[in-house]
């Protein structure tokens, strides 16, 4: 990758490769997973031995190295408009994705409200609002984020976890989940 990217001195292209550790490391990966150093015997002749640095590098490592290194060389400069390319294409297949999906979920609430009508039932809007809120609640629990509180109920177990703070009342029915955690 040296040379690809046009380097002539191996010592040049190891502050990229810090770089693109760091970067690596700030975007939660694993640095180990990505660049592994390995320190190999190369013969140089006369059956004399160096030791050489080598870094193997995951194709994310090379995207991260090609993003740390030096702009001013034309065949990164050209790798770095690739990348900013491709992402924008991946952008923009994304937004059309975002943009079908809609399509579609408009089309199939269109076809709920035509079959509710056509079946004389009653639409969404024109149903009763119900206001749990007016009930007062006979136990509060309040739990930290990551336990896991389990009801029993009727032979089922509801699970309620992440820091909710489950309400329930005398009917033993009902159930709420404000958004205030304090």
């Amino acid at each position: 990758m040296v040379k690809a990217l046009e380097y002539t001195d191996y010592r040049n292209f190891l502050s990229v490769i810090s770089k693109a550790k760091i970067a690596c490391e700030n975007s939660n990966q694993t640095v180990q997973d990505h660049f592994v150093d390995v320190t190999e015997k190369v013969f140089i002749g006369y059956n004399i031995e160096k030791q050489a640095h080598t870094i193997f590098m995951t194709p994310y490592a090379c995207y991260l190295a090609v993003q740390n290194s030096a702009p001013s060389k034309t065949i990164v400069a050209q790798a770095q408009t690739y990348f900013a390319i491709q992402t924008r294409i991946a952008e923009v297949k994304q937004m059309q994705e975002y943009e079908q999906l809609n399509r579609v979920h408009y089309e199939v609430g269109a076809k709920v409200r035509q079959t509710i009508k056509e079946l004389g039932g009653t639409m969404p809007e024109n149903l009763p609002t119900v206001f749990l809120s007016d009930r007062k609640p006979t136990v509060r629990l309040s739990l930290d984020y990551y336990t896991i509180l389990m009801f029993i109920h009727q032979e089922k177990c509801h699970y309620y976890e992440f820091g909710y703070i489950p309400h329930y009342y005398n009917d033993d029915t009902k159930y709420i989940f404000p958004t205030d955690f304090s």
